[in-house]
């Protein structure tokens, strides 16, 4: 199980270095799933995503990710996590462009992984976006 975690930690250690995307084949199976809510479908394989890993990381001018729990089970690590992070553009978001550009957010988000020898062959990742555009004040309650 340590191993597993440790997998998925360095994972967003090279995320905040902005390393994952060049480090896909290190983190990931060639035939893995990645399942991410701004993506209508499944992204698989090493190409599609280290693409997003680039969005990802051409969105934002620093990414600072605290890992608050990890648990593993059996092939699969769980994590809850939150995401410090500075846009340096607008965020397309599911209910449309918001003005981001130079403002800093905490994402709150979770993760499952399904591991297969060492590496990442399917995730899931949701993330707190009515929080990201609460701080973005994109809507108000």
């Amino acid at each position: 199980m340590d191993a597993s975690k440790a997998v998925v930690r360095g994972f967003f250690e090279a995320l905040d270095r902005r390393e994952a995307a060049r480090l896909v084949p290190r983190f990931f199976t060639p035939g893995c799933r990645l399942h991410v809510a701004e993506s209508a479908r499944v992204l698989v394989g090493h190409d599609a995503v280290r693409e997003h890993l680039q969005r990802q990381l051409d969105m934002y001018s620093a990414i600072r990710t605290e890992l608050v729990d990890v648990v593993a089970e059996s092939d699969r690590v769980a994590v809850w996590l939150t995401q410090h992070v500075t846009h340096r553009a607008d965020w397309a978001s599911r209910v449309g462009l918001v003005a981001a550009v130079g403002r800093s957010v905490m994402i709150q988000a979770s993760a499952l992984a399904r591991l297969e020898q060492g590496r990442i062959a399917e995730a899931w990742v949701q993330r707190d976006e009515l929080g990201m555009l609460l701080q973005l004040r994109h809507v108000h309650v």
